[in-house]
């Protein structure tokens, strides 16, 4: 593919999202793009929304990208949105990556749009696995990355697994990340073929809360069995709501049956139910969910149903995506959930990022909720955050949903963790939401706990923190 020219309904040009008509390619001889350009409706390079006109791409002989390169429509280089205008790349022999380095435009070291460091340096053992890593800034000084640590280290086994690993933060103290600081293997069965390990969030110190899990991996490295324990060592109850969680999988590796145990290895339950099995269509998607009770049969969950049928039209997947959800009683009947609803039909936009979730009656149509709506729009950020919600009514009127507002907009700091949310009204101005809140801003301690340090109401004034705000 050379170029991509985007028409009109009469064969016009056109621009594609208003940014641009035409992308062209060039390719080396090993068929790489080396060289992306973008074009507008008269055929004049032009900057897209990403701040660049050009982007070129350079490959060592091992075909490892070592360069890529941002342009504006003089071919000059620039500054992107990103935050930087050159990312140079370099490896080892064995094409291990060494380094991962940003410049601007005056090729000066800089920080990235949202991630704080400005050049990575990673280190492997003789079988080429990685040992450590270690994010830097403009400076030279150890800086968080996005996923909060500075330093990342990891030893193996002589049969290959993992034997230990663990994270710290700039100031070199153990940092969290997916919820633990340090992995240490504590066992392996080389006749079942699995092994244990342990992992613990050296930060935690309240009683009773998770300080280290047991978890058990198959030899496809996938965990089987999750057991918690609080900083003494007594067993306490994990975030999934048990103690123990026990996992069966399909042969794609896909989770086909989930337990619920307590400490003494008896069924527990978790909000009525005491686990759930999933079933999978011939393309790998998930076709029905279904909540179980103690003997294992279907049991009401505390929505109001025991299962949940996936369907999908994927036909035009490229421009939406569409996904329906039925909710179905004991015995796989359609039942009317607690909220009201019969089931959800999704349509997903790739190119925007918007979701839209409309809750149906058992014809198939709009109803409302008991959250106060029938349809709920999401648009989310790159890396995956909600970044704003609005909300619908059956005949896609905005209206105020249970808690007393029409749309919320919702700030990330540059780990992904939430730090504002600004209420707004039909008319898109703030409105006080149920608690008298229409915004607040924050930031996380080095602890890792939300810090509010501003609260107010529509009227901009400054108002107490209720409870629960930011959670």
């Amino acid at each position: 593919m050379l170029s991509i020219k985007y028409f009109n309904a009469v064969g016009q040009p056109a621009s594609y999202t208003g940014e641009y008509s035409e992308i062209r390619y060039i390719y080396d001889l090993a068929g790489r793009e080396t060289d992306i350009r973008y074009f507008d409706r008269s055929g004049k390079p032009c900057m897209i929304k990403k701040g660049y006109a050009r982007k070129t791409i350079a490959y060592n002989a091992l075909g490892n990208v070592t360069e890529e390169a941002y342009f504006d429509v003089n071919n000059n280089p620039v500054d992107t949105a990103m935050g930087y205008a050159y990312i140079i790349y370099t490896y080892d022999e064995l094409g291990n990556e060494l380094s991962e380095r940003y410049f601007d435009a005056n090729s000066l070291g800089v920080a990235p749009e949202n991630a704080n460091y400005a050049y990575i340096l990673k280190n492997y053992d003789t079988e080429g696995r990685l040992t450590n890593e270690t994010y830097l800034d403009e400076m030279d000084w150890p800086v968080n990355n996005p996923k909060g640590y500075a330093y990342h280290y990891i030893t193996y086994t002589d049969s290959g697994l993992i034997a230990s690993e663990y994270y710290l933060d700039e100031h070199q103290q153990p940092a969290v990340v997916n919820g633990y600081s340090r992995h240490t293997l504590v066992s392996e069965d080389t006749e079942a073929r699995t092994y244990t390990v342990k992992s613990e969030n050296e930060t935690q110190t309240e009683p009773g809360s998770v300080r280290y899990s047991m978890r058990v991996f198959d030899r496809y490295d996938r965990p089987i069995e999750e057991q918690y324990f609080d900083l003494n060592g007594e067993p306490t109850i994990g975030p999934e709501g048990s103690f123990m969680i026990q996992r069966e999988y399909t042969s794609r590796g896909q989770v086909s049956r989930v337990r619920y145990l307590d400490a003494s290895g008896q069924h527990a339950s978790i909000d009525g139910v005491y686990g759930i099995s999933v079933s999978y269509n011939a393309y790998g998607n998930k076709e029905y969910e279904t909540w179980l009770d103690i003997n294992g049969q279907p049991a009401l969950n505390q929505d109001g149903y025991a299962s949940v049928y996936y369907d999908y039209d994927l036909s035009d997947s490229s421009r939406v995506e569409k996904y329906f959800q039925y909710y179905l009683d004991t015995e796989r009947k359609p039942i009317q959930a607690k909220n009201g609803a019969w089931g959800i039909t999704v349509l997903y936009y790739p190119v925007t990022r918007i979701h839209e979730v409309t809750y149906i009656d058992q014809n198939g149509r709009p109803v409302m909720i008991s959250d106060g709506y029938a349809i709920l729009q999401y648009e989310e950020d790159e890396a995956g955050n909600r970044t704003w919600e609005g909300y619908l009514d059956a005949i896609y009127a905005q209206v105020n949903c249970s808690k007393g507002y029409a749309s919320l907009e919702i700030g990330y700091d540059g780990q992904g963790r939430k730090i504002s949310e600004r209420y707004k009204d039909r008319y898109d101005k703030l409105t006080n939401n149920k608690d008298g809140v229409a915004g607040w801003n924050g930031y996380y301690d080095n602890a890792g706990q939300l810090v509010i340090t501003n609260c107010y109401d529509q009227d901009r004034m400054k108002v107490a923190v209720p409870d629960g705000l930011g959670q």
